[in-house]
């Protein structure tokens, strides 16, 4: 018996409800035979799923959302065998599994991180990448030092730094002592005693004559030379010769805006040398959604991009910037400049959690982590508890909660329910990035998990 919608299939094994994958005579869990490879309908259902590229245009008002399609496809599974069996089914079609396991622990390494799609594994002092299905890219005999840009890596042997392709093959020699990641086609690279960049063939375009250089990034760099700060486009002209004391790059690559100092004042400078704004203050953190928070003496305030003063902030300490229309905030607990505790504001300036946890994170996907005794847990933007503050630590990596309970590591999901067991050495993932890798560690040996998109 089947249940048609479309031309998509999928198979579920009759006996357990498992989804059968690939052409497997014997489903994986139950053993049961199903009969797929002998083209008969066998120990399994059928459920077939509409591609939206087969809708005709006449039809495309009338085609199904993939939600839509699940939904009818679970209730046909129920009408069908309305059995355990087809409750589990429907259950997988419309609530499917948050990992993949996509290789056991079984990669002998010391370490192993995820990053970018690749991961970074190191062993007795020396480092290679491998693929998410453990697999080999660069052989370890160099030790990497950074990530793949332009189809090159930075690494480094016996102490001496180059490039390498993602064959592991040498495309820059190791004649240099400190070698950044490319961007924008160019490697800032340390020769012992001054900086420059070299193109992906290893020609010097940016000499080395520079005391200091900010990697590239979206044409240009900031460097210094004997106490003078220029721009340099990416053929090494200077384009723009600041007369400031200190120039500051790095917050470019997030809001577009060069930080700089000069006779106590802080200047704001967009990639032209024009100054956006000049004010009267120690630091300007990132700004997100046209806000930004700014410490004057010992206050701190909530600006917008003209350097008004939007809301006056009467705390402490203020987190770097806004996540989610929130921001950390902090006061110091009387008679104690070294304890604090915190909460969190949103953009009006207005307290919406208060200041009771020891310690408050950034929101991630509408979770932010908490704690207090050295105990962590999760909270929601309205500031209700997920998970309680009994945790060893936590910290979330898309829509999964990565946690430690004595001394062992699982996983669980933002409802608080157990989808890794704790029962791990050590679980590795990437909150900062948009990796859906994640690596496991037990006995010693490492596996990789993949989190599944929802």
């Amino acid at each position: 018996m089947l249940c048609y919608i479309g031309e998509q299939m999928e198979l579920y094994c009759k006996n357990c409800g498992t989804e059968l994958k690939g052409n497997r005579i014997l489903c994986e869990t139950c053993g049961a035979e199903t009969g797929i490879a002998g083209g008969n309908s066998g120990n399994y259902f059928r459920v077939e799923i509409e591609k939206p590229e087969q809708v005709s245009k006449s039809e495309k008002k009338k085609a199904l959302s993939v939600p839509q399609i699940k939904i009818i496809a679970a209730l046909c599974i129920l009408l069908l065998i309305g059995s355990s069996g087809g409750f589990y089914i429907a259950n997988k079609i419309l609530n499917p599994e948050p990992l993949k396991v996509l290789v056991e622990p079984s990669l002998e390494y010391d370490y192993l991180y995820p990053y970018e799609g690749l991961l970074y594994a190191y062993k007795d002092n020396k480092s290679e990448l491998i693929n998410k299905r453990g697999e080999v890219i660069t052989p370890m005999i160099y030790e990497i030092r950074g990530l793949c840009r332009d189809g090159l890596i930075s690494a480094a042997k016996n102490g001496d730094c180059g490039y390498i392709d993602l064959d592991g093959n040498i495309i820059i020699d190791f004649i240099y002592k400190m070698a950044w990641d490319f961007a924008d086609g160019l490697g800032v690279v340390y020769d012992g005693n001054k900086w420059g960049a070299v193109n992906k063939t290893g020609d010097v375009i940016i000499p080395l004559v520079y005391d200091e250089i900010s990697n590239f990034n979206d044409g240009f760099a900031v460097a210094q030379k004997d106490n003078k700060w220029v721009m340099l486009d990416t053929s090494g002209n200077v384009t723009v010769t600041f007369e400031y004391e200190y120039v500051n790059v790095w917050y470019y690559q997030t809001d577009g805006f060069i930080r700089a100092h000069k006779d106590g004042k802080f200047f704001l400078i967009d990639k032209t040398g024009e100054v956006v704004l000049s004010a009267d203050y120690n630091h300007i953190n990132e700004f997100k959604d046209g806000l930004a928070t700014a410490r004057k003496d010992d206050k701190w305030l909530l600006i917008d991009q003209t350097g008004d003063i939007v809301i006056p902030l009467e705390y402490d300490t203020v987190s770097s910037g806004f996540t989610e229309e929130l921001a950390v905030v902090g006061n110091n607990i009387e008679g104690s400049r070294n304890r604090r505790k915190f909460g969190y504001i949103n953009t009006s300036g207005e307290l919406v959690i208060p200041l009771i946890y020891d310690d408050a994170r950034e929101f991630v996907n509408g979770m932010a982590v908490v704690s207090n005794a050295y105990k962590y847990g999760v909270i929601d933007k309205s500031g209700e508890i997920i998970l309680p503050l009994e945790y060893n630590y936590l910290y979330v990596v898309h829509h999964v909660i990565i946690a430690v309970l004595n001394d062992k590591w699982g996983i669980l999901d933002k409802t608080g329910e157990v989808i890794l067991p704790f029962e791990y050495d050590m679980i590795n993932g990437n909150p900062y990035g948009e990796d859906n890798l994640i690596c496991i560690q037990s006995g010693g040996k490492w596996g990789i998990l993949e989190i599944k998109k929802r």
